[in-house]
């Protein structure tokens, strides 16, 4: 399987998405090390850690000079360029670990929503929740409150846990922090 990760929100100072991003595409990476993995980076300005493909053993970054603000004005009104432009390559699976699709010709797309409340209010947001109308399936980290915004069959709690659609067996995600990492 071919998977492409937005792992734009791990290049800084990683944030809860910037880490739960870096150590979904790690746990992906060592979990399935015969499928083809792409973290996908696009700053003008910040570079991804020197570390980042070793982290994630097989994985493959694809680096862009793109700034962010241009990059997501296209993709949030004009749904391009493909990620497949962007790349030069093709995939099966786009995941974006945030409101805002990669956009793709071929591949499946799944989007990680960490908060609902751009749903409930979309005044509060410039265009984020806007795309996600079409969109196929939701993953989110908590499942409370997804079912007054988002329909039952369009969701699939994580609870910080990786799910592929083969359904393995969970693998834990390994914590840079000194959280309890034992997941049951």
């Amino acid at each position: 399987m071919r998977i492409i990760v937005d792992y734009r929100p791990a290049l800084r100072a990683r944030s809860g998405v910037g880490e739960y991003v870096h150590q979904t595409a790690r746990a992906l990476a060592l979990r399935y090390p015969d499928d083809s993995l792409t973290l996908f980076t696009s700053s003008w300005k910040d570079r991804p850690e020197p570390g980042a493909a070793s982290a994630c053993p097989g994985a493959r970054v694809s680096d862009h000079l793109f700034p962010v603000s241009v990059l997501n004005f296209a993709w949030h009104r004009l749904e391009w360029p493909s990620i497949e432009l962007v790349t030069h390559r093709r995939y099966d699976v786009a995941f974006s670990p945030h409101p805002l699709l990669l956009p793709t010709r071929h591949a499946a797309q799944v989007v990680m929503v960490h908060d609902l409340d751009f749903l409930r209010h979309p005044e509060r947001t410039q265009r984020e929740g806007q795309q996600l109308a079409p969109a196929p399936p939701f993953a989110i980290g908590e499942e409370a409150g997804a079912a007054s915004v988002v329909p039952k069959r369009r969701v699939q709690a994580l609870h910080a846990r990786v799910r592929v659609a083969r359904k393995p067996p969970m693998c834990k995600i390994e914590r840079s922090d000194p959280v309890d990492a034992s997941y049951s």
